[in-house]
């Protein structure tokens, strides 16, 4: 059985995802940027948008990794897909890698810079919970998550409040009819 995405791309002509062609001279220009990054280690950089580096904002303490997803995430998303410099490709592949950047950029996209942001503050809480309580943060969560305790879906919650006010009456008709 076909997935809900190639049905709805076969049915449409049009692709799900668009992401622009990859030459082989593309992939080895990121792979040659992946080595200078894993040359320089433990320094870690990223390329930005000028704009956007005036000032760069101070990261919270042991944040550095998420403030810098930020930024580069904001950089990549200002730019047509074949616009991102290999520099950029790299340095997203080096960040995606790390724990908790993902669900954070994903959260950026969908919401924007501002909700990337909050993800930033959060993290630095929950950093500065842990160390004050003398645990992992993984040990925090779990503790919180079986105490109830970790809060759970304001992005969600926020997300449909603004849809369902944005709704007309004949979609909500639709929905509860």
């Amino acid at each position: 059985m076909p997935s809900p995405s190639a049905t709805a791309a076969a049915s449409s002509n049009v692709s799900v995802i668009h992401l622009p062609a990859v030459d082989s001279a593309s992939v080895e220009q990121v792979r040659m940027q992946l080595g200078r990054i894993k040359d320089a280690l433990p320094k870690f950089g990223v390329t930005i948008s000028s704009h956007l580096a005036d000032p760069v904002p101070d990261p919270p303490p042991h944040c550095e990794m998420f403030t810098m997803a930020v930024l580069l995430i904001e950089t990549v998303l200002e730019k047509r897909p074949e616009d991102v410099p290999h520099e950029c490709h790299a340095e997203l592949a080096i960040l995606l890698a790390m724990p908790g950047i993902p669900e954070q950029s994903i959260v950026q996209i969908a919401f924007g810079r501002e909700a990337g942001e909050r993800n930033v503050e959060k993290m630095a809480r929950l950093l500065h919970d842990a160390r004050r309580e003398g645990m992992s943060v993984d040990d925090l969560v779990a503790e919180r998550s079986r105490s109830g305790s970790l809060p759970r879906g304001h992005l969600l919650a926020a997300g449909l409040a603004a849809h369902m006010a944005s709704a007309t009456p004949e979609w909500l008709g639709e929905r509860t009819a």
